[in-house]
């Protein structure tokens, strides 16, 4: 049965957990990189500034730092 059910992007790109283990990030077609709480599903603020999908993002060993790649050709 599932544990969880969470509301997010209606096309997800990617889907990543972080370092560690707490939070759960993706992102879809609205250009926003999406984050919840694994234990609660409690939605976190929305990352966004990108002009097109992002579709990928890389999370720092410290878990401080996220960097995301877009089709609108930049790196945030």
């Amino acid at each position: 049965a599932p544990v969880l059910t969470i509301q997010g992007p209606e096309e997800p790109e990617w889907l990543q957990f972080h370092p560690n283990g707490s939070v759960i990030l993706t992102s879809g077609n609205d250009f926003c990189v999406w984050s919840w709480l694994v234990t609660s599903g409690e939605s976190h603020p929305l990352f966004c500034g990108h002009t097109d999908t992002v579709t990928c993002a890389v999370i720092s060993s410290s878990g401080k730092m996220l960097v995301t790649g877009s089709l609108d050709n930049t790196l945030k």
